[in-house]
């Protein structure tokens, strides 16, 4: 794969979870939202370790465990109301 279009996918990705966020189309506490932005966040990590950008890639390594640690919360608090 190009690795102009992984970076436009990670992008997009990041994009439309803020898009649809602030459309209130999903909410901060879904799967879908952290998940749009784990994939976003890491397949930018990649682009940015390739292109040798090592503050985009700090930020995007970030983004993505932050993004991880939501899902963990919400499978947490899904198992705590069962």
């Amino acid at each position: 794969m190009n690795l102009d279009i992984a970076a436009y996918i990670g992008l997009g990705c990041l994009l439309l979870g803020f898009l649809l966020n602030t459309m209130h189309k999903i909410g901060r506490d879904s799967y879908f939202y952290n998940g749009l932005n784990l994939v976003g966040g890491l397949v930018l990590a990649y682009y940015s370790f390739c292109i040798s950008s090592i503050p985009f890639l700090i930020l995007q390594i970030i983004w993505a465990l932050v993004a991880l640690w939501g899902i963990i919360k919400l499978i947490y608090k899904k198992r705590a109301s069962l």
